[in-house]
């Protein structure tokens, strides 16, 4: 253990002094006493930020996973329940390009999925009938945008920027119920086109002599989705029929809905030359 701990602490010795270099920037006041490297014109970063509203996903995609998709099975299931849940993302992931010693250009990506399947067999009027249920639904985010950054000093970095998110929605389900040989399957599917905007203002605060970074983002964005409702395939063997939104009546429809909303993230950056 003592020899691992010193092993550890030797290249850390060693790496500290090539990632102080990474990055150029100097301090510019004699007052303030040096914080870290600043970046300047040329440099890159690369920040993750893990906002409340990606940790609300996520804790909410494990707490409704047995509702959100499929939904509660019926009470005449007698036998062969099985089921299985996954769920992934990424938080916000941004690369920056310092233009200038006060302006970046960015482009953030954000993506997560959700997937749940499950399988039983029910008894109705006697005759048993098995079910098998797969749902996937996942979201993808581009966010281009800009920040202007206030000062140039060595001490506090206060920025404002802007960003507009762009991306799609979409959902994918399939249901195949077997009656005594009899085969149907039912298709869902969605897809929607998602843009949107937003302001935000952050501050972050450099770490030693390290091309490191933590700070916090505040915003508010708005974003709009555009595309098809619910589309359902039936197929019962002789046949196709299709609707949306669960209305045998509706043959066609199409749908924008939009949303607004503030977030918070805490941020962590490394920058590099």
């Amino acid at each position: 253990m003592k020899k691992t701990l010193l092993t550890i602490f030797a290249l850390f010795m060693v790496l500290l002094p090539m990632t102080a270099q990474i990055s150029e920037g100097e301090p510019n006041s004699t007052v303030i006493p040096r914080t870290g490297n600043r970046p300047q014109a040329g440099d890159w970063g690369i920040y993750i930020g893990g906002s409340v509203r990606q940790v609300m996903d996520l804790v909410n995609a494990h707490k409704d996973a047995g509702s959100i998709f499929i939904g509660d099975v019926p009470g005449e299931v007698v036998d062969g329940y099985d089921s299985n849940n996954n769920w992934w993302g990424l938080p916000i992931l941004n690369l920056k390009y310092y233009v200038t010693n006060q302006w970046e250009v960015r482009l953030g990506f954000e993506f997560a999925s959700k997937t749940l399947s499950n399988k039983y067999k029910l008894e109705i009027g006697g005759d048993d009938i098995k079910r098998n249920n797969r749902e996937s639904q996942n979201f993808t985010r581009f966010l281009p945008g800009f920040a202007y950054h206030f000062s140039t000093k060595n001490l506090l970095d206060v920025y404002l920027g802007a960003q507009m998110p762009i991306g799609w929605d979409s959902y994918r389900s399939k249901q195949k119920e077997d009656a005594g040989g009899d085969v149907t399957y039912t298709r869902n599917t969605c897809t929607q086109a998602v843009i949107g905007g937003g302001v935000f203002i952050g501050l972050q605060a450099f770490i030693a002599d390290l091309p490191l970074a933590i700070g916090v983002e505040l915003g508010y964005s708005g974003l709009a989705k555009i595309g098809g409702n619910m589309k359902t395939t039936q197929d019962l063997g002789d046949g196709k029929e299709v609707f949306y939104n669960d209305n045998p009546n509706l043959k066609k429809a199409i749908s924008t809905s939009a949303e607004w909303g503030a977030d918070a993230a805490i941020t962590f950056s490394y920058f590099f030359h």
